[in-house]
């Protein structure tokens, strides 16, 4: 799971004891943009064999959830994380990716959930300041 925090956030929330709708209901909609960015600069990251692997992401087989200021883009796939960090752990064992495979994972993994979410960052910085601006204005 990729974690993104905005900065600054915490801090213009806390001036409020609690958040005026109006700002929470631009909060939500920055975050909705967000996953929906997050999803679309992180699945041409993602090494394809069959497709299913990228396909979850955000979608058939994974999913987006929203919730009053929360959410989240997943994949369930089980191989997902042998993809993404290089290794699984077998029987108790760990087994790392050795080498190219049909859908051509570097040794090591490739970390297309961070790569996504460097890609995406600046956008999802502006929908931030975008919708508070547009709230507290």
């Amino acid at each position: 799971m990729i974690t993104l925090k905005i900065d600054g956030l915490e801090k213009t929330l806390r001036k409020f004891k609690r958040i005026p709708p109006k700002l929470a209901r631009g909060i939500n909609v920055a975050i909705k943009k967000s996953i929906f960015q997050l999803e679309a600069d992180t699945k041409p990251f993602v090494p394809v064999d069959t497709g299913r692997l990228r396909t979850s992401i955000g979608g058939h087989g994974g999913g987006k959830i929203f919730r009053n200021l929360y959410g989240a883009i997943f994949t369930n796939m089980k191989y997902a994380s042998w993809i993404h960090e290089g290794k699984m752990r077998r029987n108790g064992r760990i087994i790392y990716l050795k080498g190219m495979g049909k859908a051509r994972t570097p040794p090591g993994g490739k970390p297309f959930m961070e790569l996504g979410a460097k890609k995406a960052k600046p956008e999802i910085e502006e929908y931030f300041k975008r919708e508070i601006d547009k709230a507290i204005r």
